[in-house]
C-alpha cells in the first residue's frame, strides 16, 4: 500500500523554517556580541586619542602637597579654548575657567567659575600673569597646557584637582550640534551688538539653541560682562549635561559613534578609560541633584576687585594681592567641610 505526504506538507518546508530560525538566532548573537565589542573598542580608542599624551606616555597630574583633600570628593577642572589651530598663543587662552566638584557620599554638586582676568602666579614661571595664559603657556614650553592650569587653579581654590579637561571650541558646536541642540532659560531678553557682525538677540525665556546660537550666548561679552558670560556658560554646561542624560546616549550604538567623532579631535584630558566609566555613575548627581553654582566676581559682596597691571585689565582677591584664603574657604566650605 502507497501513503502519500499530507496535503499540507511540503518535505521542504520545515528545514526552511529551521534554517530561518538559526539565521535569525546567529543575527541576535552577532549583533549582541559584535556591536558591544565596537563600541568598546571605540570608546577606548577615543579616549587614548584624546588622553594627553606627553613623550608618548600617559600623562596624570601630579598631586599638590599644599591643596586640600576631601574624603569622598571629586574635582574636575573645566576649560574652554579659543581654537587649537596651533598658529598662535591664543589659541590656547582659557575663555572658560570651571571647577566641577562632586560630593559623592552625598549626591552634591557644585560649579565654580574662576574669571579669565584673575592675576595670580603662574607656578615654576615666578611671573604673575592672567590665569587665562596657565595653559598656553604650558602648550608653548611643555606641549601640555593642562599640568600647569591645573597647578595654577590648585593655588587659587587651595583643593586638590582630579582631573581635568580642555576643549576647544569648534568642538563645544559640533557637540551641540550631536545632541541636536539644547534647551536654555533666558532670564531676560539678550542683545549683543558689537561682537558677531549683526546684532545677536535671544529673547527673555525658554530657547531652544543650535550650536551657533549656544557659542555666541556664551561667549558674548561686550554687552555685559565676563561674570555674566561665567553664569550664561554654567547654564549651557548644566543644559548639554541634562540633554546628553536625556537622550540616553549611553545606550544608543548610533549617538554614542556620533558623539565620540565629534570629540575625539577637539579634547584634551587626563581622564583614562577606565576612570571615564567611574566617572558616569555621577551623571545625575550633576542634571538632576543638589548643584551648587558660584561665579567670583567683584559686585559689593564678591571676593574680588578690578585693578590694571601696566594697561591690562586684570581681577585681584580683595583681601589682597595673592590672598586667596577666601577663595578657598569657598571651594572647601561647600559641602560642609572647614578649614
Amino acid at each position: 500500500m502507497n501513503f502519500s505526504p499530507p496535503p499540507f506538507y511540503t518535505p521542504s518546508e520545515r528545514p526552511q523554517r529551521k534554517s530561518w530560525k538559526k539565521r535569525i538566532a546567529l543575527g541576535v548573537i552577532v549583533f549582541a556580541v559584535i556591536v558591544p565589542s565596537f563600541l568598546l573598542f571605540k570608546v577606548e580608542k577615543t579616549f587614548s586619542l584624546i588622553n594627553t599624551r606627553v613623550f608618548g606616555k600617559t600623562f596624570h597630574i601630579e598631586g599638590d602637597n599644599t591643596a586640600h583633600r576631601e574624603e569622598n570628593r571629586i574635582n574636575i577642572l573645566l576649560m574652554g579654548l579659543r581654537g587649537e589651530t596651533g598658529e598662535d598663543s591664543g589659541d590656547y587662552l582659557t575663555d572658560t575657567i570651571i571647577v566641577l566638584s562632586i560630593k559623592t557620599d552625598q549626591e552634591k554638586a557644585a560649579l565654580f567659575s574662576i574669571p579669565r582676568d584673575l592675576y595670580v602666579r603662574i607656578p615654576g614661571y615666578n611671573k604673575m600673569e592672567k590665569i587665562n595664559h596657565a595653559y598656553a603657556y604650558g602648550m608653548q614650553t611643555q606641549g601640555d597646557g593642562l599640568r600647569l592650569a591645573t597647578l595654577t587653579v590648585q593655588r587659587v581654590s587651595g583643593i586638590e584637582i582630579d582631573h581635568a579637561v580642555a576643549v576647544d571650541f569648534s568642538t563645544f558646536k559640533g557637540l551641540i550640534d550631536a545632541i541636536g541642540g539644547v534647551d536654555i532659560y533666558v532670564p531676560t531678553d539678550f542683545t549683543e551688538s558689537s561682537q558677531w557682525g549683526y546684532e545677536f538677540y535671544v529673547p527673555k525665556g525658554m530657547n531652544h539653541m543650535n550650536s551657533e546660537t549656544a557659542l555666541y550666548y556664551a561667549r558674548s561679552r561686550y554687552s555685559t560682562n565676563d561674570f555674566d558670560r561665567a553664569r550664561r556658560q554654567q547654564d549651557i554646561i548644566t543644559a548639554l549635561g541634562k540633554k546628553i542624560m536625556s537622550l540616553g546616549i549611553l545606550a544608543n550604538p548610533i549617538a554614542i559613534n556620533k558623539t565620540l567623532n565629534t570629540v575625539a579631535a577637539g579634547v584634551r584630558t587626563d581622564i583614562d578609560f577606565i576612570s571615564m566609566l567611574g566617572l558616569t555613575r555621577y551623571a545625575k548627581i550633576i542634571t538632576q541633584g543638589n548643584l551648587e553654582r558660584f561665579v567670583f566676581d567683584d559686585s559689593q559682596n564678591g571676593l574680588l576687585e578690578s585693578g590694571h597691571a601696566g594697561k591690562s585689565y586684570i581681577l585681584t582677591p580683595r583681601a589682597g594681592m595673592e590672598d586667596y584664603r577666601e577663595m578657598k574657604k569657598r571651594f572647601i566650605e561647600v559641602f560642609g567641610e572647614s578649614l
